[in-house]
């Protein structure tokens, strides 16, 4: 009977993961055909070769946001002492500049870590998913008729239900 019921559990989970692609292969075609397909030399000429996804979660998102900060603040830091050692052999009717660039230097150290702090609550023990890498690959004829082979890469923001265009290599498009 446990067999049964994990194997159940299994495929059901299977099943909801696969539906969950084809909605967003089926999505991501929609949204090329509604809104991309104008663009194209030779619209009628579109057809799909591959659509691939790459999940993109927030956790990892947010682990390079704070290494950024951290390593700005290693920047600043290093900054306010060359400052200092500047500072001390300084004339003294200079040292007043180095106070107010020392105080800046400080301040900005502050603001950052303040960053890190709101950025590094982000964290939780969940991951989330901050976007998908859509990348669609397909055929379509160029201006002198010949049928290329090309790319797209797509986001979908999954909590606006929305698409981003990144890029759209070839030479299939009209310019205006």
């Amino acid at each position: 009977m446990k067999i049964k019921t994990i194997i159940s559990v299994l495929f059901l989970t299977v099943s909801f993961i696969a539906c969950d692609k084809n909605n967003l292969k089926d999505k991501t075609e929609k949204y090329v055909k509604d809104s991309l397909m104008d663009k194209f030399n030779n619209p009628k000429s579109f057809e799909f070769v591959s659509i691939k996804f790459d999940t993109i979660y927030s956790h990892s998102m947010i682990k390079s946001e704070i290494e950024e900060i951290k390593e700005e603040m290693k920047d600043q830091e290093s900054k306010n002492q060359f400052n200092k050692i500047e500072m001390s052999t300084a004339d003294k009717d200079d040292i007043p500049a180095y106070k107010k660039i020392d105080s800046l230097g400080n301040s900005t150290i502050s603001i950052l870590k303040k960053s890190l702090i709101d950025t590094e609550s982000k964290l939780s023990d969940k991951e989330s998913i901050h976007h998908i890498n859509v990348s669609v690959d397909y055929r379509a004829k160029n201006r002198l008729g010949a049928l290329t082979l090309d790319n797209m890469l797509l986001l979908y923001h999954p909590f606006k239900d929305s698409f981003e265009v990144v890029s759209l290599q070839g030479n299939l498009l009209d310019e205006d």
